[in-house]
């Protein structure tokens, strides 16, 4: 029985050897299938897996045969997969899988092998893995069998399954020697079917690539506007296209009985004998003369190659008429007379031989009173006419020309000799809207769009060439604009630009004539004062910043601006060092001037704020007040009060960049205005950021439309994620605007207000502020009022006796 089993087993190993075998003969020779080779080594660890089990019974002690056949096991399996993954590709994270799972195994089959374990224990998980690989493949051809042959699909797919689902009994069976040779059996056949199958889809595969580059061959054959002629050694003409037959006007039979010697026309048997050799060998591109049916010569440009067919060589021929190029001729007269150059043709004396329809335009002249009549230079200015004896076959130069009326016109004169004649081409480009675009395309170049002031590039320029001895001493006023930021956050980066615009006229009128303005950067201004000493250039920077004091901008903000000066006194110095001078010197002043620039600003800012209609100075005043009193209820510190006063004044300093027709808008807003609106919390957070003395209470301002229960904006922050300040804040605003009203609201009495902020406690308003603000506010309500139980002095927390 031990014989039959390994007689069993080794015959399994052939089968599945030989199938791998096929399996690669067919992807290097036939298909060229990526699949094929997957599973040429699929199927090779699978016989790999039944030579270990039939070495495992000849020399049973020896104790890698398990480790080895478990291992083949799994990775067969991996290879069955990655076979099905390339006709049908996945995803490549998916790859990893398999070999992740083979590996694992693998491992677990080494340890529990060497260390004494039963071997049936690892060959169970190797077993099974490699049967729903088998059945997962199996799965795919029954799944995808459209695309491929209908009967070899079903034979793979129901063998494969079969297979796979025999290799789960596997590991049991083997050890009963009377099962055993007929599970061998089994798989054999299996192996078999499978085998016959796989071979008939790849032969109807590699039939079908057959078919595709046939018909793409016959495509290009029959189509190309070319002559295709396939030629033997001998010069018979073997095969034609349609081509040709129109070409030439013979038939496609009379084609077949001629020679290459019977179309060429010059060339004697020798030449051509010799053209078919070096065809043969390296491949020629010539151009000759053929001869139509009837006795019509054609000019050609052939194409030869040769090429192995069937064992035969064939000169595979492409042949080109140039006949064509008549009518290309033609294209290039109507082009001519098109195009909306004026254009001439002129002899090498010069003599106008041809012109278009457009230098009649330009000109005024008509065709018949130039063509044979005038030469190029009668039509161009006497100065200029010695510039035409210079070599005209690189000719470009701009000319003046003159019309038939003695109006001058600026032109782009090109000439350019045509190849093989004696004759050129003339063209004329009125050049007038191209100055206008350089001299614009020049000044922005130079400039700054912005503040029309030069820009970096141009003033290096400039200071590489005043940079010389003579210059010196040479200055440099380096300035820099304070508080742009903080302006573009509080009122957009419109009014920003007019700042940098106002402060580059300012420059302008307090700098020289000769000195050199430029915008350095974002904010930063640069002069170069030639000739002039460190004290000189001081007075000009202190002309500037007296100036810059009294200019008030639109939105009443004061213009500052930070200057350092330096100079260039003797030509060791470097002049990049004097730049880095002044620029030192500059952020010094920066940050002498900083503070009061940033106060007289918040100064603007808060006189802004005031000016809208939503925020009277009453309204701020009262919501100081009451928030004040809240915070000592709370026992706020001495500084925490004075950042929740600054942030009563200043919590909606965010409007300034809102539309005031939103803000003063008298009625509801729609969902999209109601957005805009909703964005001042957050540009309000940027302008105290911007602001040391207001970046304590830049987060309060952020926050204080947020609600205890998170439904507040912009961030959605819950109970103690909220700053108390802003906490505090939002009762005391809301309660505000109900007391006193707001353009879409109307009133409410003092009693209803509190009734309001004592229902929305705990979900709009923080309890422990509801609190404190009922304390404050139970004395201004009325004596009616106040006998409401609403008003009871509430019973003391356990946070407050704490």
């Amino acid at each position: 029985m031990e014989q039959m089993i390994l007689l069993a087993a080794w015959t399994a190993f052939l089968i599945s050897l030989a199938v791998s075998v096929i399996h690669f003969n067919l992807w290097i020779r036939l298909v060229q299938v990526q699949a094929l080779m997957y599973w040429a080594v699929a199927w090779g660890l699978y016989a790999a897996r039944f030579a270990l089990d039939g070495l495992e019974r000849l020399y049973p002690t020896f104790p890698l045969w398990n480790i080895l056949l478990d291992i083949s096991t799994c990775f067969a399996g991996v290879f069955f997969a990655y076979g099905v993954w390339q006709i049908r590709p996945v995803a490549r994270r998916w790859h990893k899988y398999p070999v992740l799972v083979a590996t694992v195994i693998s491992i677990w089959s080494i340890i529990n092998n060497l260390f004494g374990a039963s071997p049936q224990l690892s060959t169970v998980f190797s077993s099974f893995f490699l049967g729903l690989m088998q059945i997962y493949v199996g799965y795919f051809f029954l799944r995808f069998f459209q695309s491929m042959a209908f009967w070899p699909s079903l034979g793979v797919g129901c063998s494969m399954i079969l297979a796979g689902l025999h290799k789960f009994d596997y590991p049991f069976l083997r050890y009963f020697s009377e099962i055993a040779p007929y599970g061998y059996w089994i798989t054999s056949a299996l192996t078999v079917a499978t085998a016959v199958s796989m071979l008939l889809i790849s032969l109807q595969r590699m039939s079908r690539e057959r078919d595709i580059l046939f018909r793409r061959y016959k495509a290009l054959f029959e189509n190309t506007r070319d002559i295709i002629l396939l030629i033997d050694l001998d010069g018979r003409i073997v095969d034609a296209n349609p081509m040709a037959i129109q070409t030439y006007g013979y038939t496609a039979n009379e084609l077949k009985q001629l020679s290459i010697y019977d179309l060429h026309h010059s060339e004697t048997e020798g030449e051509v004998d010799r053209l078919i050799r070096e065809a043969d060998t390296g491949g020629i591109l010539v151009r000759v003369h053929h001869r139509h049916k009837n006795g019509e010569l054609i000019p050609v440009e052939v194409s030869s190659i040769g090429s192995a067919v069937n064992g035969n060589r064939i000169l595979f021929t492409i042949i080109r008429n140039l006949t064509e190029q008549q009518r290309m001729q033609a294209m290039y007269e109507a082009t001519f007379e098109s195009t909306g150059t004026a254009m001439l043709i002129v002899e090498a004396d010069l003599t106008i031989v041809l012109v278009n329809r457009e230098f009649e335009k330009i000109t005024g002249y008509a065709r018949q009173e130039v063509v044979g009549m005038a030469k190029l230079p009668d039509l161009i200015v006497p100065a200029q006419r010695g510039r035409l004896k210079s070599d005209l076959h690189k000719f470009c130069k701009e000319l003046t020309l003159i019309t038939k009326d003695g109006r001058p016109i600026e032109v782009l004169c090109t000439i350019q000799q045509i190849p093989g004649t004696t004759q050129s081409v003339v063209s004329w480009l009125d050049i007038t809207e191209r100055i206008r675009a350089e001299e614009q395309v020049r000044y922005l170049s130079f400039h700054d769009k912005l503040t029309g002031l030069y820009n970096r590039a141009y003033f290096e320029e400039q200071l590489q060439r005043l940079d010389v001895p003579r210059q010196l001493p040479l200055a440099i006023i380096m300035g820099d604009v304070n508080g742009l930021k903080l302006v573009n956050d509080a009122f957009g980066h419109a009014v920003g630009d007019q700042l940098l615009v106002d402060v580059a006229r300012i420059l302008k009128s307090s700098a020289r004539q000769e000195d050199i303005i430029a915008r350095w950067g974002g904010d930063e201004f640069i002069i170069l004062l030639p000739q002039t000493s460190e004290s000189q250039a001081a007075a000009v920077a202190a002309r500037i910043k007296r100036n810059c004091a009294q200019f008030k901008t639109a939105n009443l903000i004061s213009l500052s601006i930070a200057l350092g000066v330096a100079a260039k006194s003797s030509p060791e110095q470097l002049i990049h060092d004097v730049i880095q001078v002044a620029e030192d010197r500059m952020y010094r002043d920066k940050l002498l001037e900083a503070r009061n620039f940033r106060s007289s600003l918040l100064t603007s800012l808060m006189k802004s704020l005031k000016e809208l209609e939503t925020e009277t100075e009453e309204h701020t005043e009262r919501l100081k007040e009451l928030a004040l009193k809240i915070g000592v209820e709370l026992g706020l510190t001495e500084t925490q009060l004075n950042e929740l006063a600054l942030l009563a004044a200043l919590h909606d300093i965010g409007k300034l960049g809102i539309p005031d027709e939103l803000l003063r808008k008298p009625g509801p807003l729609t969902p999209e205005e109601w957005e805009i609106v909703k964005r001042h919390p957050e540009i309000g957070y940027r302008i105290a950021s911007s602001d040391p003395d207001l970046v304590t209470i830049a987060d309060a301002i952020l926050a204080h439309h947020e609600r205890m229960d998170g439904t507040g904006y912009p961030r959605g922050l819950k109970n103690e994620q909220i700053p108390l300040n802003a906490r505090i804040l939002a009762v005391c605003d809301a309660y505000d605007v109900m007391v006193y009203g707001c353009p879409y609201k109307e009133r409410l009495t003092e009693a209803e207000a509190v009734a309001e902020i004592q229902r929305c406690a705990g979900t709009q308003f923080d309890p422990r502020v509801v609190e404190a603000f009922l304390k404050v506010v139970r004395d201004r309500v009325a004596p009616a009022e106040s006998d409401d139980p609403r008003f009871a002095q509430p019973e003391p927390s356990p946070s407050r006796s704490d």
